[in-house]
Parts: structure tokens; C-alpha cells; sequence
């Protein structure tokens, strides 16, 4: 289990739904920008953010939060500057006894920056660990043991991973679509296997996943790649664009467009998250720099 689905664990549990008055989950990531950040936190508490004086926002968020206990998420965050903290953070102490910040990152550094009063740093999967999770993704209900080829080359496959959740997951779906020994060991002899040990970076097994999907599906896939990163963008827009776009009349299918771009859309969940307890929204969250 990764950073973000830890936290979005802890989000949508009814104890956290009961506990407090206000839920907000706001994605950072490398760009620090107070009076973005700002504005996006008070988009999330459900309110206005017009103009762009950081004063009168940070004046409209202190309002928005007098006396109202709340919860509020920062995923991937990378500043380190305590003074950039300081800035964000100042509207955010008005709110009642009880609320809480939440924040994901890579760094530790970070965590140090913001005075965090507890750090919970997540440890790699373990070995019997990562080979259960490769099983439920790229086997699929299927017996591994039945399959001693494939199962050998699965195992070699996991190790590499290094213990990282997402890349498990996404080897996992990706081999699921491919399931014959030759794939496999076509998968296991590329060249991607760079995972940083410090950061967990897997844009490598990003691009491999990227590359072995359909051309009619990488069209669809590209749309999302011009939106920002971490923009949360509603499934059907999505698809009624795609649509209007004629991305879902290039393959013969006995489904309608609407199935198909929903199929798609599942198809695209190793890189694309849902967000929302109801999952009717999903958020662009492109783990690459290129």
C-alpha cells in the first residue's frame, strides 16, 4: 500500500466522515504556489477562491474555518522552505481543537520543514508480500502454481519491483493482458528497470505500461496527459469528450460508446486514480516529468 492510498484510506472512513465537520484533499506536488495552494484548499472546503491576493484569501479560508473542526490532505508535497510553510499554514491554525493536516511525501525533509508532530514512514512490501499482490493483479483469480513457466518468470519480475506497491500493480495489470511466457519474459528482458531507491520513482514502468497499450487507447490516454498534474476531471466529461472527439468510433466493438470509454477508463487506472468515495471523478496524476 502506497502513500496516497493510505490517506485516502483514512479519508473516506465513516469514523473520519463523523469526526469532522469539514473534509478537504488538496494535491501539491513539485510547483509550491501559496496562493494556488490556497485557492485550491478553499475549493475543496467547498468555497469561492476568486482573485489573487494571497491577504484576502488567507483572510476568506481563516473565515471559512473558525470554530469548524477539519481534516484536510496534502498529497505529494516537495517544498522543504519552512518559510513557504509558514505562509500556507497561517489561516489554517483558526480552525477548532481536534483538526488535523495530513500530508504524503517522498521526503523526509519535508515532514521536518512542518513541525510534523507524528512522521509515519511507510516500509517497503514484503517479499511475500509483493508476490501476493503480483498474484491477485496479473493472475487474476487464476491458480499461480498451475502455470510453472509463467509463475517462475512472475517471481523474477516481483524482485525487481524493489517492494514498491504502484509498480507491483501496474506490472501486474499490464502482464494480466499478456499472459503467455513469452510476453512475460519480453516484460522481465526490457530495459526498465532503474527504480530509485531513494524516491520510489517508477516513471520507467509508467512509460512500459504506457507503451503497451492500444493505439486507440494511448489517443484517449493523451487527452488526459494536456490537463495539469493532479487535476480532478469528471469520468463522463471525460468520456462524452472523447466521444465528441471521434476517440471511441476506431474499433469494432458490440459496445456502445459510453461502455467503451468506461472500459477504457479502467484500462487507464494504473495511472489515473479515483478520488471520490462515489469514484465518478478521477484525478490526472502522471508520475512523470517528460
Amino acid at each position: 500500500m502506497g502513500k496516497t492510498t493510505l490517506a485516502q484510506l483514512v479519508y473516506n472512513d465513516h469514523r473520519i466522515k463523523e469526526n469532522f465537520e469539514h473534509r478537504a484533499w488538496v494535491y501539491v506536488s513539485e510547483t509550491f504556489d501559496v496562493i494556488g495552494l490556497t485557492k485550491a484548499i478553499l475549493r475543496s472546503f467547498h468555497s469561492s477562491a476568486d482573485g489573487e491576493v494571497l491577504n484576502l484569501l488567507q483572510n476568506q479560508l481563516q473565515q471559512e474555518l473558525i470554530g469548524k473542526k477539519y481534516l484536510l490532505v496534502l498529497d505529494d508535497v516537495w517544498n522543504r522552505s519552512e518559510e513557504c510553510w509558514e505562509r500556507l499554514l497561517l489561516p489554517l491554525y483558526h480552525g477548532s481543537i481536534g483538526s488535523k493536516i495530513i500530508v504524503t511525501t517522498r521526503d523526509k525533509e519535508v515532514a521536518s520543514a512542518m513541525k510534523s508532530i507524528k512522521v509515519l514512514n511507510l516500509k517497503k512490501l514484503k517479499k511475500s508480500e509483493c508476490w501476493s499482490m503480483f498474484v491477485r493483479h496479473a493472475f487474476h483469480g487464476r491458480n499461480a502454481s498451475e502455470y510453472p513457466n509463467i509463475e517462475s518468470i512472475g517471481k523474477k519480475i516481483v524482485k525487481k519491483c524493489g517492494g514498491l506497491p504502484l509498480a507491483i500493480k501496474i506490472l501486474g495489470n499490464l502482464l494480466r493482458r499478456k499472459f503467455s511466457p513469452r510476453e512475460w519474459a519480453n516484460i522481465l528482458e526490457k530495459d526498465v528497470w532503474h527504480l530509485s531507491e531513494g524516491d520510489g520513482n517508477i516513471n520507467s514502468v509508467l512509460r512500459l505500461s504506457y507503451h503497451h497499450l492500444p493505439s486507440n487507447l494511448k489517443r484517449c490516454f493523451a487527452y488526459c496527459s494536456i490537463l495539469p498534474k493532479g487535476r480532478r476531471f469528471d469520468k463522463d466529461e471525460t468520456i462524452k469528450i472523447w466521444m465528441a472527439d471521434g476517440l471511441l468510433k476506431c474499433c469494432r466493438t458490440n459496445k456502445s460508446e459510453e461502455e467503451l470509454g468506461e472500459f477504457y477508463l479502467r484500462l487507464e487506472g494504473d495511472m489515473l486514480q479515483d478520488v471520490s468515495e462515489r469514484t465518478r471523478h478521477i484525478w490526472c496524476s502522471l508520475d512523470s516529468k517528460d
